[in-house]
């Protein structure tokens, strides 16, 4: 998320009576900048990647695994560790910040957009072979401050987050005054003043707050309705906040799922037009055909392209959950079967185990 400033944030309404000022302010920094620098040449372009964790707690008696709240005290402590290398002036492997879940921590490899000393990749396509190298570095500097039953994971959504019962540890109940979620505490939304700002905001401009219909994924004995107030659809997971789970859904996707989320647009902008997007791995390999690379580069950037190519199965969660034991084809993804999910899931990440119907015969090293 970058730098978070401390201040108050003005909610919508106050806002967009400056909207014209800053839509000028931004003309004139932008023409600024680019008077400035219009007669550079050559520059190297300097970039960084970031990954967002999700810090899970096991509770292998019951079978269980939940989200940890803890996440912001592990986030700091990285942050005193960044800070303390910085006033010796030493440079860092990688930066840390909040994310909108309080559950969330985010890793910012090596360079930092706003101004922390890093090391920065550089435009030369060997630095890209050291991406996963890093990325293996991000997660056990994370993982020292970890309890001995908790964990990270890179997933797109926790998969019972949102259930009736308890998947926050510790537990709160729904319905805060912020979210006013039927599903999800407010203590899920990190406490920074931004990130509240932002969910308001958006809520604001667009007068309501979020409801999504996605479609649910009709099993054996799924039910035929699940309705939960007058926005909800017949046969659809009703949504009412940016984070949900618990059901198998009958997409998989998540990116129009995530727009309608975070779409501040009101009632009469919204459209249901379908966005398009160009492949753009054969544009790569063109790329590094015109490139002065030498050949293990070459072969390990090939490598990745390849992978990025075969299109990860998108159902490989629906079918786990379809073909666990305890399924009963009910839609319904339970806390024994999200926690062997999460488990697997785990062991994949950290290449204990193979899984070439994911990934093909890629290797995680």
């Amino acid at each position: 998320m970058g730098l978070l400033s401390k201040g108050k944030l003005l909610p919508w309404e106050q806002t967009k009576q400056y909207a014209d000022h800053i839509r000028n302010q931004g003309i004139n920094q932008f023409l600024s900048i680019y008077n400035k620098a219009k007669d550079r040449e050559n520059d190297s372009l300097l970039w960084g990647d970031e990954i967002e964790y999700m810090v899970i707690a096991y509770d292998d008696g019951n079978k269980n695994v939940k989200l940890s709240l803890r996440a912001q005290d592990i986030l700091q402590e990285l942050q005193k560790e960044v800070e303390e290398a910085l006033r010796k002036g030493e440079v860092v492997d990688a930066l840390w910040h909040p994310e909108f879940g309080a559950y969330m921590i985010e890793g910012v490899d090596r360079f930092d957009l706003f101004g922390v000393p890093g090391i920065p990749y550089g435009s030369s396509l060997k630095s890209l072979t050291l991406v996963e190298q890093n990325m293996k570095l991000r997660r056990e500097i994370a993982s020292k401050y970890l309890n001995p039953n908790e964990s990270l994971v890179t997933l797109v959504n926790f998969p019972r987050l949102g259930c009736s019962s308890q998947f926050l540890e510790p537990h709160y109940e729904p319905f805060g005054p912020e979210l006013r979620s039927l599903f999800v505490p407010d203590e899920a939304l990190n406490p920074h003043a931004k990130f509240r700002a932002v969910n308001a905001g958006i809520e604001g401009r667009r007068g309501s707050k979020a409801a999504l219909n996605v479609p649910i994924f009709h099993d054996k004995k799924s039910q035929n309705s699940f309705i939960y107030c007058e926005e909800a659809l017949p046969d659809h997971i009703y949504m009412d906040s940016a984070v949900f789970g618990g059901y198998l859904s009958d997409i998989d996707c998540r990116w129009m799922v995530l727009a309608e989320c975070a779409d501040d647009r009101t009632k009469e902008e919204r459209s249901l037009e379908d966005n398009k997007f160009s492949e753009l791995i054969k544009v790569m390999l063109q790329y590094l055909e015109s490139g002065n690379i030498d050949v293990e580069t070459r072969y390990q950037l090939e490598n990745y392209l390849e992978f990025v190519d075969m299109h990860a199965s998108a159902t490989w969660i629906r079918n786990f959950v379809r073909s666990h034991p305890n399924y009963n084809h009910d839609s319904v993804v339970s806390q024994e079967i999200n926690y062997d999910l999460i488990k697997m899931i785990e062991k994949i990440q950290n290449g204990q185990i193979k899984m070439p119907e994911l990934l093909g015969e890629f290797k995680i090293n």
